[in-house]
């Protein structure tokens, strides 16, 4: 299976993607290039990484009921340009009809911003009946009408055409700020799916909380701040 752990709204796809990595321990074995990605380094603990990282799990963790037993995990920060997005899905088709890929899984940020805090559902798409069963199978909500940016969208488009497996997983998160409750609440259902695995996300959550309690913090500190000393700043990730 590949995970994609692409940027989306709330940044959920990547911070889920890292935190998969991180927390499994994950073998970076590779990357992804391109001449039309943001030339760029991400430096983690005084090592400097591709932007778009290839990690690999080494021990069987889909369980034996599932039609994987290998996980990919492809995890970048930033956002993938229009220009390289068909390019980059013949790619990741190509190499996967050569090395058997079961399916890949997309994890998808919905726009809201009226979400409550503790409210976070997760919703699904799937390519094929065999990924609607599988809504079904761990009782997740199917969606029935909406749409899909980006790479997660038109990889989903490209795989239903070729009658390939793909999921995608969907939950609202916040326009203005990485989502990280929003990412945890994918990465439950991810946890489920995969029965090879045991995440502890309360890290995660906790992170979550003491990020909306700094916003917070600063919300109520620009409230008091007179109107014509304002700044208006756009949001983050529009």
């Amino acid at each position: 299976m590949i995970l994609l752990g692409f940027p989306t709204i709330g940044l959920i796809g990547s911070i889920a993607g890292n935190y998969i990595a991180n927390s499994l321990k994950l073998d970076l074995i590779g990357s992804i290039q391109s001449r039309y990605f943001l030339p760029s380094v991400i430096i983690r603990n005084s090592k400097p990484l591709p932007p778009v990282r290839i990690y690999h799990a080494k021990k069987e963790i889909c369980g034996k009921k599932n039609d994987c037993d290998h996980l990919l995990t492809i995890v970048t920060e930033f956002p993938i340009p229009n220009q390289a997005i068909y390019p980059l899905i013949d790619a990741l088709q190509q190499w996967g009809d050569k090395n058997n890929i079961s399916f890949f899984l997309g994890l998808e940020g919905i726009k809201s911003t009226e979400k409550e805090e503790n409210q976070v559902d997760v919703f699904g798409v799937g390519s094929t009946q065999k990924m609607v069963d599988t809504l079904k199978k761990y009782k997740i909500e199917n969606t029935k009408e909406g749409f899909i940016s980006g790479l997660n969208g038109a990889l989903l488009a490209a795989e239903s055409e070729r009658n390939k497996d793909m999921l995608c997983l969907m939950t609202e998160a916040h326009i203005a700020y990485p989502d990280s409750r929003a990412a945890g609440r994918l990465l439950e259902v991810v946890d489920d799916m995969l029965p090879g695995i045991n995440l502890d996300l309360k890290p995660l959550y906790e992170e979550a909380e003491n990020l909306e309690n700094e916003i917070k913090r600063i919300n109520k500190q620009s409230q008091q701040i007179p109107q014509s000393q304002q700044a208006t700043v756009p949001g983050m990730f529009q």
